[in-house]
């Protein structure tokens, strides 16, 4: 790629959506001025129920305390921090027991409604920013004496990264070897088994997937990152209304 010259380290899988690597970006905002940064998508994501979003645990897996952290005391008036402060508060109900950042985002919300709440509510504030803020310094201390030593780095950087990713790709091919799409044999025997089938496009108006997209692409431009995005293909031999994509694509 003439456009991207560079290693790329990843981050994510499976279930890691807009919404999730919008928060991962926002959390690391001061970084990102002129990054380069590949995003990769997926069109399966705006359709059916993936098109509601983020999943909240899956959003939980890749967003910490500590990015919900640097993100709390970003400024409010951010417009930003007030999309992620909506979207966190679409997931509070979700849990019995609310993660301790999700309680800070919906107490802020609370006190920001008039003067009165702003007065009642804002020890408490004080109090859930605090302690998360001392969780998160302790995981990072944790993080310290567990950090792995200058000879484990050096052994990382000695990896033949050519030969393991050979040796990935022999063991990939073995758990295709029911059908020619390259699908994993479990799952095209379950789900697929040689038949074609549709998807259902949601409307703009309602796909909470296609609005944390518009928002990621807004917060890249605003922090002026040099962004690359790779949309992968769906699969022509399984899915038939590919061409129902097309809008969303370009």
């Amino acid at each position: 790629n003439t456009h991207f010259k560079a290693k790329v380290f990843s981050v994510g899988s499976a279930g890691n959506q807009c919404f999730s690597i919008y928060s991962q970006l926002l959390a690391n905002q001061k970084k990102l001025n002129n990054k380069r940064i590949v995003i990769v998508i997926s069109p399966f994501w705006f359709q059916s129920d993936y098109a509601k979003g983020t999943n909240p645990d899956k959003f939980l897996e890749y967003n910490t305390d500590y990015f919900l952290d640097k993100i709390i005391n970003t400024d409010s008036s951010n417009i930003f921090k007030e999309y992620e402060s909506q979207r966190i508060l679409d997931y509070y109900n979700t849990y019995q027991s609310p993660p301790l950042a999700f309680k800070v985002f919906e107490v802020e919300k609370t006190a920001s409604e008039n003067l009165l709440k702003k007065v009642f509510y804002s020890p408490v504030v004080f109090t859930y920013k605090t302690i998360l803020t001392l969780k998160v310094m302790m995981k990072n201390r944790e993080l310290v004496v567990n950090k792995s030593t200058h000879e484990e780095r050096k052994a990382m950087e000695q990896i033949n990264w050519d030969s393991l990713y050979t040796t990935s790709k022999e063991s990939f091919l073995k758990t295709t070897t029911n059908n020619k799409w390259y699908v994993d044999n479990k799952y095209y025997s379950n789900y697929v088994n040689g038949e074609t089938r549709t998807f259902t496009i949601v409307d703009d108006s309602i796909n909470q997937e296609l609005k944390d997209f518009k928002m990621l692409l807004r917060l890249c431009k605003a922090k002026n990152v040099n962004a690359s995005f790779i949309i992968f293909p769906m699969n022509p031999y399984c899915y038939t209304n590919l061409s129902a994509l097309t809008p969303i694509v370009d």
